[in-house]
């Protein structure tokens, strides 16, 4: 973890609804928006790798390669295919 994430618990516990109701509105302002839209960015490029039928080693490098597009794009098969 790091930039601020907070660590909510340290021991495994049931959590219940009402105690969830309590803890993840300070959990979600403990974290800054722009991480937030980083995670949520990074992730989208991850599901658009899967779809496109990458798996493991190839959808990190795919991600990491296209970091600044909103997805995959379809020619990464074509690069994966000449390698």
């Amino acid at each position: 973890m790091g930039g601020g994430e907070a660590v909510l618990t340290s021991s495994l516990q049931l959590f219940v609804q009402s105690h969830l109701k309590e803890v993840v509105p300070h959990a979600l302002d403990s974290i800054s928006l722009t991480k937030i839209r980083q995670f949520s960015r990074r992730s989208a490029r991850y599901m658009s790798a899967y779809e496109l039928g990458l798996s493991g080693k190839a959808a990190v490098f795919a991600v990491k390669r296209y970091r600044s597009y909103r997805r995959v794009p379809e020619t990464v098969l074509e690069e994966f295919g000449n390698m």
